[in-house]
């Protein structure tokens, strides 16, 4: 007895050591794998939308209105956000930019956190290498592969998202959470719900997956009451706080719709769709062990429901995919480990589980290097269509250096980052004129000329958009006006952002007081009459 009992206590510390080692090592891997997304990352140029909603908090902060001196496509929960970052930024006279990446970077670290926490509650010792490899995932698609869409609302929105699809498989599973950590859980859920309307049905789909999976009672656990908190304190704040909103949101609904959409049938056979099919072909083609089941079944949903939500936007632009693309490759880190447990093969399955994690670890680290190519990609594109944003910065603190600018064009890519890179002012409430798309939206292929029809016959839509344009220059008097000289679509062909507002005779008046200066790629830059004499504090 003596000697089995020291035997088992030898083999007990030995198998503890291990245990530890492993420990060990997953800490070293993640650490490298965060830091390497850190410095991509930083690396990277600034995104055009973050630069925009950055520029438009400090306008808030400045005291203009929300939705009226600046004009936001977005609900106002991105613009609360922004305008702490801001506000943050002020105090601390850190760059917005750099105070924007060290929030953002933070709650990707507290979301692994929490979801390697859930994990360990959820996931018995028979499984416990799932937790190290989903969140050895987890970091490398969170900052790695978000690269340029760092920061956009859908990065944030599986950032914050990701703990509360853990906790719901738990859930399914009939385990407890400390009522501190699902309360954490549930408000950072209700934040990342709430971004965008289009990802509530990730949210509905996951609950009635509990409802039918497990019990109908399960909505009232602390998570789910903290979520529902934050999604109604938000709404009400916007009724009390941002009433504008829902004026433009009725204006500009149509035009949003129209702006860059794309057909159903573009989207439902795009990349993005075709990857989560192969994700669900490959699991469906591997039977889930039984604690992986509800897992798998949750982040199946939510994959799903946020491909719903990049249909109901209508435009399939690469950014709307990533939290399809992030739970696609969960999804498959566990399909992988499941298929791993039904290999035969004298090694076991604790030999072959290890071989496998080190496999993803060994990739995810290759990836982020590998990845870190992208850097020089994303710069270069930024030297061309739409952005040229190397060329206009020379024009921009060559003509215009701590003056103002605007621009003639639909294209956000334009003016954003270049406000932000060259540190000039914005001479109009609207990022890019967007709103133009819904005005022609029933225009197909026009003739020459384009039948822009009698402003006085305008509808309430055109009306606005040229009258708060005309306002706009009228007060900011921008020393450069920027004009695209391509139309907005290829269907409105023989379509000029310049006669489009010349019917306006205030627009007239305004753009005599401007001369051509150069042109870079479909960019015509005119220079206002006196600029440089306003800069030196003459007056005009």
């Amino acid at each position: 007895m003596v000697g089995r009992s020291s035997e088992t206590g030898i083999t007990g510390a030995l198998f503890r050591l291990a245990v530890e080692r492993e420990r060990l090592l997953f800490v070293i891997v993640a650490l490298v794998l965060f830091a390497t997304g850190v410095l991509h990352i930083r690396a990277l140029p600034q995104n055009h939308d973050v630069g925009w909603l950055l520029y438009a908090a400090g306008e808030i902060l400045n005291g203009s209105e929300p939705y009226v001196d600046v004009v936001e496509v977005n609900p106002p929960l991105i613009l609360y956000f922004m305008v702490a970052v801001k506000a943050v930024s002020l105090l601390t006279g850190i760059s917005d930019f750099i105070v924007f990446h060290i929030v953002l970077l933070a709650l990707v670290a507290l979301s692994v956190w929490l979801g390697c926490s859930v994990l360990r509650r959820t996931i018995p010792e028979s499984h416990r290498l799932v937790v190290p490899s989903l969140c050895l995932l987890s970091i490398a698609m969170l900052t790695t592969w978000a690269a340029y869409h760092f920061g956009q609302r859908e990065h944030m929105a599986i950032t914050l998202v990701l703990p509360y699809l853990f906790a719901a498989a738990g859930r399914a599973e009939g385990k407890e959470l400390p009522t501190g950590i699902a309360v954490v859980i549930g408000v950072l859920a209700g934040v990342g719900v709430g971004l965008k309307p289009f990802f509530l049905p990730v949210w509905l789909g996951v609950e009635v997956y509990l409802a039918v999976t497990r019990s109908p009672s399960l909505w009232r656990r602390p998570e789910q009451i903290a979520l529902v908190a934050v999604l109604v304190a938000y709404a009400l704040s916007v009724l009390v706080f941002v009433p504008a909103y829902f004026e433009l949101a009725a204006l500009a609904a149509r035009p949003y719709r129209s702006y860059h959409s794309k057909a159903l049938s573009q989207i439902v056979t795009s990349a993005g769709t075709l990857f989560a099919m192969l994700v669900l072909l490959a699991s469906s083609n591997v039977p889930a062990s039984g604690p992986l089941k509800r897992l798998r079944g949750v982040l199946t949903v939510a994959m799903l429901m946020f491909v719903a939500g990049v249909v109901l936007q209508g435009k399939g632009w690469g950014y709307h995919w990533l939290p399809v693309q992030v739970l696609g490759v969960l999804l498959l880190g566990i399909v992988g480990l499941d298929g791993v447990r039904r290999l035969p093969g004298r090694f076991g399955y604790g030999l072959l589980s290890r071989a496998f994690v080190a496999m993803i670890a060994v990739m995810t680290c290759g990836f982020a290097v590998f990845r870190y190519g992208v850097v020089e990609r994303e710069w270069a594109r930024l030297a061309k269509s739409p952005f040229f944003l190397y060329q206009m910065m020379d024009v921009v603190e060559a003509h215009a250096p701590g003056g103002t600018i605007a621009s003639l064009t639909t294209q956000v890519q334009v003016s954003w980052p270049l406000v932000n890179y060259t540190g000039v002012k914005w001479g109009s409430r609207f990022n890019s004129l967007w709103l133009l798309l819904g005005i022609y939206e029933d225009i197909k292929f026009s003739p020459n000329p384009f039948p822009y029809g009698r402003l006085e016959e305008a509808g309430e839509l055109e009306k606005y958009l040229i009258d708060s344009v005309v306002t706009d220059l009228r007060e900011y008097q921008p020393d450069l006006l920027v004009v695209e000289i391509f139309p907005p679509r290829y269907e409105m062909r023989g379509f000029a952002y310049l006669d489009f507002f010349a019917r306006d005779e205030r627009f007239r008046e305004i753009f005599t007081r401007y001369e051509p200066l150069e042109l870079v790629g479909p960019l015509a830059v005119y220079k206002r009459n006196g600029a440089a004499a306003v800069e030196e504090g003459s007056g005009e």
